[in-house]
């Protein structure tokens, strides 16, 4: 779910050559209708016409919003380490975990919206606009609680209150927080802070563990934001305090690239970070900072945290919208969507190590962020068989051993 993204690139940039074919990183989707299914309350056959969307499609992955606040509607639990305590509400997400599966597809939960009972505070309204979901951040021990019981309940050993089949299927990825560098959707009173990102980051790893030690923990994706400006913290500043940290455990490493109107390969003077960038613009050069991938790659592989050096990246949110909106003031065509979704999986920087993974954001278009495959009426557009095209391609060693 996006609210915020960069500033728009410079328009007139020069195209470099990038290859649209071959292989890239591991191709995986968001989809929000998952999230959305578990906000409206949707019927097991709504939710599998989801899922046979998905599996046309074949990603590798699917990463789906996994909202406390949902499972948690009834109000704090008597015991909320127990996963079968009746104030929670797995229904939707166990039919989404399982048909998942059953497609040969890994679920990647990323873990946010958070209750009242631990925050005492309402949604907010974001320009005229009540959000359905709550970025005021939890206490610490409620969080790790929670995370321990689904952590527990998606260990692959847990019977299946519906079966078939007989056990609920496994989640091993888990990302904590979405773009927490962002107020919108993480604030501790009117603004973003680090010290308390961390704080659910290290007790989330911890409790995540405990219940299942296959699991992989990623750090958070932060949002795009150069600026930092009216309580959010920039992208950069956040990513270097979470990579340079000794104490942050991690086994990935999560980033968003939201690019304006430039495709992977155009060069952007301004040095919007982060974007895909262009390591061969020689301003950029000059200042050692290009605003993109490289640096990201860079600041990752000389980080003075030895766990977050070593570690995958999973690109967990990417892509292009279409149309304008009242967040996104910026736009490609359809065809020019198609085809900087094929580069953005072939780029010489994520075809090879360490990224392992990125995710296309959205599935379907809808009025607040139309990037998707296909439109708001579903029909698809040019972009649907360019993702096809990079997700047919087989994983490498390095991509089945970074994610599962």
């Amino acid at each position: 779910m996006k609210i915020a993204t960069a500033a728009a690139l410079a328009a007139g940039a020069t195209a470099l050559a990038v290859p649209t074919t071959g292989a890239g990183a591991a191709a995986a989707i968001q989809d929000d209708r998952l999230g959305d299914a578990v906000i409206q309350k949707k019927s097991p056959q709504e939710i599998e016409s989801i899922l046979n969307d998905l599996g046309r499609i074949k990603p590798k992955a699917v990463r789906i919003n996994f909202l406390w606040a949902q499972i948690a509607s009834q109000g704090r639990p008597r015991n909320p380490r127990n996963h079968n305590d009746p104030a929670y509400d797995w229904s939707r997400y166990d039919q989404i975990v399982n048909g998942l599966r059953a497609r040969g597809i890994r679920p990647l939960f990323v873990v946010w919206d958070f209750p009242t009972y631990s925050n005492g505070k309402q949604r907010p309204v974001l320009r005229g606009i009540q959000v359905p979901w709550n970025p005021h951040a939890p206490r610490v021990k409620d969080w790790g609680d929670f995370l321990f019981a689904a952590a527990e309940r998606y260990d692959g050993d847990t019977p299946n209150p519906n079966a078939p089949p007989r056990r609920i299927r496994a989640v091993h990825m888990w990302e904590l927080l979405n773009e927490p560098n962002l107020k919108s959707f993480f604030r501790v009173g009117s603004r973003s802070n680090i010290a308390r990102g961390k704080q659910l980051h290290k007790r989330g790893y911890a409790q995540i563990k405990r219940a299942n030690r296959r699991a992989v923990i990623v750090l958070s994706g932060w949002g795009p934001n150069s600026s930092g400006r009216n309580g959010n913290i920039s992208a950069r500043r956040w990513m270097n305090a979470f990579l340079n940290d000794r104490s942050i455990r991690a086994n990935a490493v999560g980033g968003h690239f939201y690019p304006g109107t430039n495709g992977p390969r155009k060069a952007n003077p301004q040095g919007v970070f982060p974007r895909w960038g262009d390591s061969r613009n020689p301003r950029l050069r000059r200042l050692n900072r290009t605003g993109g991938i490289e640096e990201f790659i860079r600041a990752k592989n000389r980080a003075r945290n030895p766990i977050t050096r070593r570690a995958p990246i999973y690109i967990t949110e990417a892509g292009y919208t279409t149309k304008r909106t009242p967040f996104r003031a910026s736009r490609v065509t359809n065809r020019q969507q198609a085809l900087y979704i094929r580069q953005m999986f072939n780029l010489p920087e994520t075809r090879r190590p360490p990224v392992a993974m990125i995710v296309q954001f959205n599935y379907q278009d809808n009025q607040f962020w139309p990037g998707g495959l296909v439109d708001e009426a579903g029909r698809r557009k040019p972009s649907y068989a360019a993702f096809r095209s990079v997700s047919r391609k087989r994983l490498t060693a390095f991509e089945r051993r970074s994610i599962r």
